[in-house]
């Protein structure tokens, strides 16, 4: 009798609770009852047959069937979860009919179907497990929202689903894999995942495939984001959604990376490099790749391949390395916005820049450009005048020229500034009858930033003024301005009264800020000379000539000296 009571004591087996808990509602199938036997030894369930040819449920049309009830009980009732090993549930190459409703569930171990084929929904809300592998399996949609996985969350390796798959704030201790998985909800959003965190890494790649919205917004990873080698078509929408993103380590979107769709990228944070090389981006029309205000505290590489059909625009946002514009393929089909941007480096190249009126670089800031991109003033002019003219702005220029200036191009920097008082959209900008003294200005000193043309007009206007005066001097045509020049003898300048000297009237004449004492003692005199013009009655003789040339010499100097003193003072400011 004791014998008896100790037996009834002992746990039942787990197939025995099943079978009892089942009897009434059509009993065990043979999966089923595999299933139970496994899962108490720790060992997967493995429907036998021929793995290569039965690999999947979904195409499989007498594949055995667990009911989603079965699965549900095991994880929640008392009695039937204490059979259950450390390793959990791991099941494969069966089909699960029925919605499997799992929400709220806790669950100690691990759930894992393989190559499984689920008729229903699943649902995880709020449920807690030790980590969840659905690879190769087929599901139509999983609603998993508040989720908490221990562990990893394997979607992959032929993982498809019809419908939406939802992490909505879930935590995942481990990785997000959904390599080579298949999400297909055209049209609508096919992966959510905003404010998912995930202590690993989230693969969308190498045969990632996504026909719908992917969305990551708010999510926080801690290591990478890799999209190598996926697929992500929303045409007309957004392929890609990730706002907001937390990434801590890199994020990859490179290696034959498609996306038919915009890929948004707004206020994310990127620990280490965003890499596009050799990813083809295609919204056309629209946004292929929008950063607005995202920070990257390594590079940004769109370079090797890198293709984009439609807008890449960083407006707003910071990259603290080396921003990367190189090996662009078919540049003539991309819009490349980084207006109010801050990158540490510039490096891009000519053949790769897009063509005119699609570079936005108002407001953009950077420490250097690298010395394998172009920094001679003819290119980087051009790069300049990429932009919409009618969208001008001195801030490009005055930025590159600052650059570089730094970098020890000191003319280059001059001829930028220069170019920038010629640009066209400065121009259309101006009062059209302010542009006469505007073109003046430049061609006397070059707006101010070449004090020394101005300097060397003056040196040629004093040289010429010498010829000139010394000319008029010695044939009597510069006199005496004062009349003691003659003391008591009207036929000879008194040898008290200053000698004339063409080289130092020519200085005193031109330079409005000294006084040799030259031109207020001597003048031409408009009355010698020989008459050579005579017109209603007035005569002009040749003095007067000279008369004239003296007051354009004066006027000459006051422009020149004021052009080459406030310049030289720009250039010692700057």
């Amino acid at each position: 009798m004791s014998d008896e009571t100790e037996q009834d004591k002992r746990p039942k087996p787990l197939l025995q609770l099943a079978r009892d808990k089942f009897k009434d509602s059509g009993g065990l199938t043979d999966a089923e009852t595999l299933m139970f036997e496994k899962t108490e030894l720790g060992e997967q369930a493995l429907i036998p047959g021929d793995g290569s040819s039965r690999a999947k449920a979904a195409d499989w049309d007498d594949a055995p069937v667990i009911h989603a009830s079965r699965i549900e009980w095991l994880c929640t009732d008392n009695e039937a979860r204490k059979c259950v090993t450390h390793k959990g549930i791991w099941v494969a190459r069966v089909r699960i009919e029925g919605k499997l409703d799992l929400e709220c569930v806790r669950l100690p171990f691990q759930l894992s179907f393989m190559d499984c084929a689920f008729e229903g929904d699943i649902a995880l809300v709020d449920a807690e497990v030790r980590g969840l592998y659905l690879d190769g399996s087929h599901a139509k949609s999983i609603t998993a929202d508040r989720v908490k996985v221990d562990g990893n969350v394997h979607l992959r390796n032929g993982f498809s689903a019809q419908g939406e798959v939802r992490l909505l704030g879930a935590t995942i201790g481990g990785d997000l894999s959904c390599t080579d998985g298949k999400f297909s909800n055209e049209g609508r959003m096919c992966f959510i995942a905003d404010g998912v965190k995930v202590a690993g890494n989230v693969f969308l790649c190498e045969g990632f495939s996504a026909q719908g919205e992917v969305r990551l917004l708010g999510a926080t990873i801690g290591i990478n984001l890799e999209c190598d080698n996926g697929k992500f078509s929303n045409k007309g929408g957004k392929c890609l959604f990730a706002d907001g993103v937390k990434v801590a380590g890199s994020a990859f979107l490179r290696n034959g990376f498609s996306a038919q769709g915009e890929v948004r990228l707004l206020g994310a944070s990127i620990g280490g490099n965003l890499e596009c090389d050799n990813g083809k981006f295609s919204n056309k029309g629209g946004d292929c790749l929008s950063a607005h205000g995202a920070k990257v505290d390594g590079r940004v590489f769109l370079r090797n391949g890198f293709s984009a059909d439609g807008a890449v625009d960083f407006t707003g946002a910071e990259v603290k390395r080396i921003f990367h514009w190189h090996g662009i393929e078919t540049p003539e089909k991309a819009k490349l916005g980084l207006r109010s941007a801050k990158v540490g480096t510039l490096y891009d190249e000519e053949k790769s820049w897009p063509k005119q009126g699609q570079l936005y670089l108002q407001g953009l800031v950077y420490d250097e450009i690298v010395y394998l991109a172009p920094t001679d003033a003819k290119s980087r002019i051009k790069w300049l005048r990429l932009q919409p003219s009618e969208n001008f702005s001195p801030q490009p220029y005055e930025q590159l020229a600052k650059v570089l200036k730094d970098q020890g191009h000191e003319e280059e920097a001059k001829d930028i500034l220069v170019a920038k008082n010629k640009d066209p959209g400065f121009l259309e900008r101006m009062n059209p009858r302010h542009r006469p003294l505007h073109w003046v200005y430049g061609a006397l000193s070059g707006y101010g930033y070449l004090p020394f043309r101005a300097g060397k007009l003056a040196v040629a206007f004093i040289v010429v003024g010498c010829v000139v005066f010394w000319i008029g001097g010695s044939t009597g045509l510069i006199t005496p301005s004062k009349v003691k020049a003659y003391g008591n003898d009207v036929s000879g300048v008194d040898k008290a009264y200053p000698g004339f000297n063409s080289v130092v009237y020519s200085l005193d004449a031109f330079v409005p800020i000294v006084n040799l004492h030259q031109e207020e003692f001597w003048l031409p005199n408009p009355n010698k000379g020989c008459l050579f013009w005579s017109i209603c009655g007035v005569e002009f003789r040749v003095g007067e000539l000279f008369l004239f040339y003296l007051w354009f010499h004066i006027i000459a100097g006051w422009v020149l000296t004021t052009l080459f003193v406030t310049g030289l003072t720009k250039l010692m400011r700057s």
